[in-house]
């Protein structure tokens, strides 16, 4: 059994806990809280510069937008060899919001 095998079987679940999102007046910073269940945690985090008199507070649009990117962290910026943290450690992605697991992919209904 390879590496890529083994963690699969060790680790089944890679948890999206949350994402956040901070402004100021000159930029906006979003968070993200990953688990690999047993493993470690991953934080990674974006800053954008943002043009003055701008804001992103309660713009459903950018929510998405932060929440698909925190998506695209999860499945690709994390390399073990050439596959992405979370498809070398699960078969399963859950995002869990306020103690609930939720594990479809409408996540509308589990906000962060």
């Amino acid at each position: 059994m390879g590496k890529y095998e083994e963690f699969r079987e060790k680790y089944p679940v890679f948890v999206y806990r949350s994402y956040n999102i901070n402004e100021t007046a000159e930029t906006v910073e979003i968070g993200y809280k990953f688990k690999i269940e047993g493993l470690a945690e991953f934080r990674p985090s974006w800053t954008f510069g943002k043009p003055a008199g701008m804001s992103v507070k309660g713009d459903l649009k950018f929510e998405r937008l932060a929440f698909s990117l925190g998506m695209a962290e999860a499945t690709g910026r994390l390399p073990v060899h050439r596959y992405s943290a979370w498809s070398a450690a699960s078969l399963t992605m859950t995002r869990r919001s306020g103690g609930k697991s939720c594990g479809s992919w409408d996540w509308a209904s589990c906000s962060s």
